[in-house]
């Protein structure tokens, strides 16, 4: 039950700091007002993120960086992180998710950190946790406390009301009563 626990406050923190940052870039933009609580809550680069957000600013960056199609990944980045974060903290659909975000931080730091060395403003020392955590969640899966474990065990066989699962063969191909 610990490891459960610990998967599942693993993905919450992943999946939470996933839409703090893709809220901004979603929802943002100049006089975009943020409440106090999550202003208290996220603090002051929350707010500044939230107000120099938005679709266009993002695409504008993107531009800057020369992204492809930098209106179209704007939507797409901001829609994996917000929805994606969202999708971490269920459990569902776990491990594309996390490979959709592991592959989110390989570009982040390649386009964004890695000129600024590891540790330091702007470094890459936080999109490499959050790729080390993403890869972390891609190779084990989301833990017994999610909804890709209740799914998958309501259609393992043998799991579905009714049925029982069949006894397992013998190397002849009978089957142990």
């Amino acid at each position: 039950m610990v490891g459960a626990l610990a998967f599942l406050g693993f993905r919450a923190i992943m999946g939470s700091i996933f839409v703090a940052h893709g809220y901004p870039k979603l929802f943002g933009g100049t006089g975009k007002p943020v409440s106090e609580t999550a202003a208290r809550i996220l603090g002051p680069g929350f707010v500044q993120a939230v107000s120099n957000g938005g679709i266009s600013t993002t695409a504008t960056h993107f531009r800057e960086m020369g992204i492809p199609f930098p209106y179209l990944m704007a939507w797409f980045v901001s829609l994996l992180e917000f929805a994606g974060g969202i999708l971490l903290i269920a459990g569902w659909l776990t491990r594309p998710t996390a490979l959709l975000l592991a592959s989110e931080m390989v570009v982040a730091i390649q386009k964004v950190h890695w000129r600024n060395g590891l540790i330091g403003p702007g470094g890459f020392e936080f999109p490499l946790a959050m790729l080390a955590g993403c890869l972390g969640l891609f190779g084990a899966g989301p833990g017994d406390l999610s909804i890709d474990d209740l799914i998958s065990d309501q259609n393992a066989p043998g799991r579905r009301e009714g049925q029982t699962p069949s006894p397992p063969a013998t190397p002849t191909g009978g089957a142990i009563r």
